[in-house]
């Protein structure tokens, strides 16, 4: 399986990575975030899966240092936890004290639970402001809902040197199943272009929204893109990363000059 994975890392020239939001939007009456019994019942069902299928996943919570996105981690190699931004960030008039209380602090926590978070996951429109705050304390990638083109792979933009804004290409959130279907079918045209082009998509999973509509339906058609994607995998057309994998993969590579001694030969 190990040679196959780097059989096709090799030839591959398309690039697809998966973030699953973890997390309900309402927060509990302490202000963490609810979790209830359907919604850790999908995410176990879809950590099952990614480890079944050696899919490497980006999670994003409101807590990254939480036990249960602890247990993320802890199930396997390849995975990575992000955080997920509150509504804050969608304010036009964002003070450096917002960004400090949504972001920092939540990334200073994991730090101290032994997680390193490089990517914030923004569910919601995403004003560009204290950019330095933000690379200060590690962050590399800003996933934002919107798409920048119609193609997927020319959506990637730098924010600044070391941090990347990466757009949702397609979502598949709580609906029936006409609109699975739907979403199933904006997931393929997403990976295809991608395939066809050569380049790079990101697709987005609300396991929490999954949670509150027809689980069952959601699952199903997880399973079917999870199939798609072994598939394109195995056969050396497409090569899976998280977030973190792709900042990492479009980071300029610095030309290290070779030594020179300032001694003269004898």
């Amino acid at each position: 399986m190990t040679d196959l994975l780097n059989s096709a890392t090799a030839s591959a020239r398309a690039f697809v990575s998966i973030s699953i939001d973890a997390d309900a939007i309402s927060p509990n009456s302490d202000g963490s975030p609810q979790q209830s019994d359907a919604v850790q019942s999908v995410i176990a069902e879809l950590l099952s899966r990614c480890s079944q299928q050696q899919m490497p996943t980006t999670w994003a919570f409101r807590n990254p240092s939480a036990t249960a996105a602890r247990r993320i981690t802890d199930s396997g190699p390849g995975h990575e936890l992000a955080l997920l931004s509150e509504a804050t960030l969608a304010k036009a008039d964002l003070s450096r004290g917002d960004v400090m209380q949504a972001v920092v602090r939540p990334l200073q926590a994991a730090a101290e639970a032994g997680q390193s978070i490089t990517t914030l996951a923004v569910p919601y429109a995403w004003q560009p402001q204290h950019i330095d705050l933000l690379t200060k304390y590690g962050l590399t990638v800003i996933r934002t809902p919107h798409v920048f083109s119609s193609h997927t792979t020319t959506g990637i933009r730098a924010v600044c040197y070391g941090l990347w804004q990466v757009p949702v290409s397609a979502v598949l959130h709580n609906s029936r199943w006409m609109a699975n279907f739907g979403q199933w079918r904006c997931m393929r045209r997403a990976i295809d272009q991608t395939v066809l082009q050569g380049g790079w998509c990101h697709l987005r999973i609300d396991a929490a929204s999954i949670a509150r509509g027809d689980a069952a339906c959601g699952l199903r058609t997880v399973g079917r893109l999870f199939q798609y994607l072994y598939q394109l995998r195995t056969g050396g057309q497409i090569v899976l990363e998280t977030l973190r994998g792709t900042a990492t993969r479009l980071a300029p590579k610095r030309a290290v000059a070779a030594a020179q001694s300032i001694l003269r030969a004898a």
